[in-house]
């Protein structure tokens, strides 16, 4: 090294040493922390914490599954934070974290399926942490995927802060103007096709009933008494044999405005009865599996494509379940899923596409409210990281070099055989962190190509199927309406509906009776919307 270069490099140095000096550390206010929107993590140098973190993860496997590999190993030493998980399923997440809340004892952050009373009354409690108010220019990133959803902007208007972050289901890759929910009918073709009919992508309520009936009456696989046309779990069944038959049976649109201007409770019309009858017929007709009440979303696929006694089950319309239908029913059944695998929806009588628009977000994160500042910072530094392309590809593919590459063109190819989940149990947590899935599934090249367009037209098929009446645009005046009546009339409607449809006797009747017991509950509600 010669005499100038030695110079250089000691006045570097130094002025290191003296913009460490001015910078000093960092304030107790929140509002100072952050990377600036630089995504590299400002982990390290800083004192390393550990967040423990309440999620679902999935499968029921321990915590340490999901904290060996090198994706967290990366996270964890690039930005200097340990986390302790917390693994939570779609049965108990909702009522653990409430209780967590209420009780204070809250891990320091969790994924929460937002509830929009009990995030009022949290916030009103100081149950939530408060974010800066100038968090949006530290980490660009994440602000601008959270201005995306919608979501945040609203509700800072109502309460005048930040106080949890949304978790965007598209942000990149919107494949529509107006979101639906992707969730499809998953069809055996080769069954459909044997028993005289087109294989479509998509079918009127009464072909799709008509189809059941000619699988159940000619058994093309040869199943015998086992053998039951449709399968799906109690809250998937509905969205194919309800929702998708009248728009206001769905729980995101069940108040609505009618034409007279005003709001009305649409499982009290007499389309929801209509529906409500379809669904029991095909029950008490044998076409849905006897015990469909009881399952679990897997165990009702596995159904289908591991046990082979079912040719329809209701299912979420993503990439990734697409191929690990077609994957499980090549393993297990020993058929071509190209073949025998049809990815389809239900239409109304009409013809028409029938649902709610969703608000483009899939539960939020919230965060315990005493909560240190370099705890905030670290999980912030991270989250405006999973949103960058390079942390999207992290998050979602792995190691780069190791389980993928960029090409000349900018593709990415895979560089192994097995899926990154499975090398990098920690994506499972990871993908999910600021974001869904759904929108890097769109062009992930771990995911088969057919099963990723098919996603996409399922989008756009759904929305040009449909109009303004029987896909209905958000209201954000119904949605974020507070009341203690409002309160009272969160029902499960998934459950409400299988349960009239299980129920002996007359169903008119029994419906009336229903509508009568919840009006009394409803009613309030209604007054309340209406007197704006």
């Amino acid at each position: 090294m010669n005499k100038r270069t030695r110079l250089l490099g000691g006045l570097i140095a130094i002025i290191m040493l003296l913009s460490l000096a001015a910078c000093g550390t960092k304030s107790d206010g929140a509002s100072d922390a952050g990377t600036g929107g630089d995504s590299s993590g400002t982990g390290s140098g800083q004192e390393r914490v550990t967040v423990s973190w309440a999620g679902i993860l999935g499968d029921g496997q321990s915590a340490d599954y999901f904290t060996q590999d090198a994706v967290y190993q990366y996270v964890s030493e690039t930005f200097n934070i340990d986390f302790d998980l917390i693994p939570l399923t779609w049965g108990n997440a909702t009522e653990n974290i409430r209780i967590w809340i209420n009780s204070g004892d809250m891990p320091t952050a969790a994924g929460w399926f937002y509830n929009h009373e009990e995030f009022m009354s949290y916030v009103d409690q100081g149950l939530l942490r408060r974010f800066p108010d100038d968090w949006k220019q530290h980490w660009p990133n994440a602000a601008r995927v959270y201005e995306m959803t919608k979501l945040g902007d609203e509700l800072e208007n109502l309460v005048g802060g930040t106080y949890c972050y949304p978790s965007a289901i598209y942000f990149n890759n919107a494949p529509a103007d107006v979101l639906g929910t992707h969730i499809q009918t998953y069809m055996r073709r080769d069954w459909v096709e044997a028993v005289g009919f087109e294989a479509k992508n998509y079918y009127t309520i009464d072909e799709f009933i008509e189809i059941a009936r000619a699988l159940k009456a000619q058994d093309p696989g040869n199943v015998g008494s086992s053998f039951y046309p449709i399968t799906s779990n109690p809250s998937m069944i509905v969205y194919g044999l309800m929702y998708a038959l009248y728009t206001h049976t769905a729980p995101e649109a069940v108040f609505y405005r009618g034409d007279d201007g005003l709001y009305r409770w649409g499982p009290a019309d007499e389309e929801t009865f209509a529906a409500l009858e379809i669904f029991q017929n095909a029950y008490r007709e044998g076409l849905i599996h006897p015990e469909f009440y009881t399952m679990q979303l897997y165990e009702a696929a596995d159904i289908m494509t591991t046990a082979g006694l079912s040719a329809a089950c209701i299912m979420p319309g993503i990439a990734r379940e697409y191929r690990d239908m077609a994957n499980s029913m090549r393993d297990n059944l020993n058929v071509n899923p190209d073949e025998a695998l049809l990815s389809s929806f239900i239409l109304g009588q009409d013809g028409r596409y029938h649902g709610a628009e969703i608000a483009n977000y899939f539960g939020v994160i919230i965060f315990r409210p005493d909560m240190t500042d370099a705890e905030f910072e670290r999980v912030m530094d991270i989250i405006d990281y999973a949103v960058t392309e390079e942390g999207q590809r992290m998050f979602n593919l792995g190691i780069e070099g190791e389980s993928y590459s960029i090409n000349s063109n900018g593709g990415l190819e895979m560089l192994i055989s097995d899926t990154p989940h499975n090398r990098y149990p920690s994506i499972a947590f990871f993908s999910e962190i600021a974001a869904r899935t759904d929108d890097f599934g769109l062009l992930d090249p771990s995911m088969p190509v057919p099963y990723r367009q098919r996603q996409i037209e399922q989008y756009v098929e759904k929305f040009s199927l449909s109009d303004s009446t029987s896909m209905t645009r958000l209201d954000w005046y119904v949605r974020f309406h507070n009341s203690d009546a409002n309160r009272m009339v969160q029902f499960t409607y998934f459950d409400e509906y299988c349960q009239l449809i299980l129920k002996s006797g007359d169903l008119r009747e029994n419906w009336e009776a229903w509508v009568r017991e919840k009006m009394q509950l409803v009613q309030p509600v209604l007054n309340e919307l209406n007197a704006r």
